[in-house]
């Protein structure tokens, strides 16, 4: 494998990212008007990774106060992440890690997990991952595992409303909505 770069997502490389999000994740779930909003926030911090000159995956981090957090992503499942983060104040929510079907098992989203760990963990005091359940599998939590996680639950259907609400198809299901199980993974800092 020639050499990986990993860099910080810029405005011109968006249309790449949402097209691998597409393909890999479903049609829809990652529109480019959310990622350029995201490309403006202090706290969001987007890595793409090139290889060959092709963009063959990305990883996308936020930190937000506990509140925030439960307010954007864990509003159908409030009181899981409540319970969850209860001695929590601020959260390094790892958003999407994706690699290229053509570039996975080769150490990609690894990397990203690792690079993006050690480059923002010290900004919060848990770090939290919902990791997809596609056809019975998930891909990440090896990764995850090995960089400290810890597997809290798994929650049934966990897409289900959000592609309903945001009408995304899903790469696994084919369909709306969403079905797919995600497995929440957790790691306390500092």
């Amino acid at each position: 494998m020639k050499e990986i770069i990993f860099q910080p997502l810029k405005e011109e490389n968006i249309s790449a990212i949402v097209a691998l999000a597409n393909h890999e994740l479903g049609t829809h779930y990652l529109c480019e008007e959310t990622l350029k909003n995201y490309l403006q926030l202090d706290n969001t911090y987007c890595i793409q990774v090139v290889l060959n000159k092709e963009t063959v995956g990305f990883s996308m981090v936020r930190v937000l106060p506990k509140k925030d957090f439960i307010m954007q992503y864990a509003v159908t499942h409030k009181n899981i992440f409540e319970d969850l983060l209860k001695n929590s104040n601020t959260i390094l929510y790892r958003a999407h890690t994706v690699v290229s079907k053509e570039f996975q098992k080769r150490g990609i989203a690894n990397l990203l997990v690792k690079f993006t760990q050690e480059k923002y963990e010290s900004l919060a005091d848990t770090a939290l991952s919902v990791a997809w359940v596609k056809n019975k599998q998930c891909s990440m939590e090896n990764v995850l595992v090995k960089y400290g996680f810890y597997l809290h639950t798994e929650i049934k259907k966990y897409w289900k409303e959000d592609s309903l609400q945001k009408k995304y198809y899903c790469a696994a299901c084919k369909k709306i909505p969403c079905i797919c199980n995600a497995k929440v993974f957790v790691k306390r800092l500092g």
